[in-house]
């Protein structure tokens, strides 16, 4: 009989998904509540599971104490929170779940850029506080304007389908472009990094987090955008230098930036540098607590993909 274990709480998946792979024949499975305090506390949790489900807890040094497992489950798109070259040379199975959220995530950037045009945090805390008047709320539209997006991925994909149908002019940048490709995405052909960040109002980032995309928008990068233009993140907060950022929109190099991902997740605003502070609560900023993957469409569709892979590792 196989041990399955759940090593982190299972936060990204719908209870009904929990308890179908609980059910399955000739498995006995085990779940916690809560993260593992310490690496002890999580080897315990694993040493003798054939297969983990894992959330986004990091897993490298303690894969080396666990000589049985078999295989590893991330309820996430990436894999950058495992030791995947060691998991690679064990033959541990690595099994993550690319592009099931990507809707909701592609989605989530239009919305956090169009609450930030049209000033919809600010807006709601003035009518909160007893106002009403439309004169302090001028905003921006999306038709006409150029929305670039860094990455020809899934997210990527779906973000070019849904800036196209407002009207806007879609570039793009990828490591591997192609006529192909730039067909599917429905654009004339693909860009340079380079020209990308020069010409765009709007730059949205859809690329994941690994050594060659850390801080790829850095301080040079920024300054090379309109001083107009908006960022937009809902991917990996990596990808860009919170540090600067927060000195690019001090110095109105840059118009605004809406974020659902941050730097050194979990954020919290009491802990963080003071120019991360200040950014974090100027009317140009919007931030959301990484919540761009989190709908009942994208559950449903985790929960299926990964009740199909724990039935296939186990028979």
């Amino acid at each position: 009989m196989k041990t399955i274990v759940f090593t982190d709480p299972p936060l990204a998946l719908a209870d009904k998904t929990v308890k179908a792979v609980k059910a399955l024949a000739g498995v006995t499975v085990r779940s916690y509540e809560g993260f593992a305090a310490d690496e002890e506390e999580l080897y315990n949790r694993g040493k003798d599971a054939d297969i983990i489900i894992i959330d986004m807890t990091q897993y490298t040094t303690v894969l080396r104490r666990w000589p049985k497992l078999k295989a590893i489950v991330t309820t996430s798109v990436g894999t950058d929170h495992i030791d995947v070259a060691y998991c690679r040379e064990r033959g541990i199975q690595v099994v993550n779940f690319p592009g099931y959220n990507a809707r909701s995530v592609a989605e989530m950037s239009i919305a956090i850029l169009i609450s930030l045009l049209r000033k919809v945090p600010m807006a709601q805390m003035y009518v909160r506080g007893g106002g009403w008047n439309f004169e302090y709320f001028e905003g921006r539209e999306l038709a006409d304007k150029t929305f670039g997006i860094v990455g020809a991925g899934n997210v990527g994909r779906e973000m070019a389908q849904i800036a196209l149908g407002l009207g806007m002019r879609v570039l793009c940048t990828t490591k591997h472009p192609s006529e192909e490709r730039a067909r599917e995405l429905g654009i004339e052909r693909f860009v340079d990094f380079a020209v990308l960040l020069r010409e765009v109002d709007f730059l949205a980032v859809a690329v994941p987090a690994d050594a060659s995309t850390m801080h790829l928008i850095g301080a040079k990068e920024l300054a090379t955008m309109k001083p107009a233009a908006i960022l937009v993140n809902a991917g990996r907060g990596s990808v860009v230098d919170t540090l600067a950022l927060a000195d690019a929109l001090y110095r109105e190099k840059l118009a605004g930036a809406a974020l659902d991902v941050i730097e050194n997740e979990p954020f919290d605003i009491r802990t963080v540098d003071l120019r991360i502070q200040e950014m974090v609560n100027s009317n140009n900023v919007v931030v959301t607590p990484h919540i761009a993957f989190n709908t009942y469409e994208s559950t449903e569709r985790l929960g299926m993909r990964l009740i199909e892979a724990v039935e296939s590792l186990v028979s």
